[in-house]
């Protein structure tokens, strides 16, 4: 059985004077994120766990 799911990360705000966007956000900022995430789905098991990724998008 496949282990398919979704977890959506949304980051609001300014740089400055401009607003946030994927163009002009660095993704080293949500590293850390996205290490607890792995660390908290499979705490023990990393070797076997299922492949993660990211889809950056520009939200609305």
């Amino acid at each position: 059985m496949d282990k398919i799911g979704e977890i959506e990360i949304r980051v609001i705000g300014k740089s400055g004077s401009l607003e946030l966007k994927p163009e002009n956000y660095d993704i080293k900022n949500i590293s850390g994120i996205l290490q607890n995430i792995e660390d908290l789905l499979y705490p023990n098991n990393k070797k076997d766990r299922p492949l993660i990724t990211y889809n950056i998008q520009e939200g609305s």
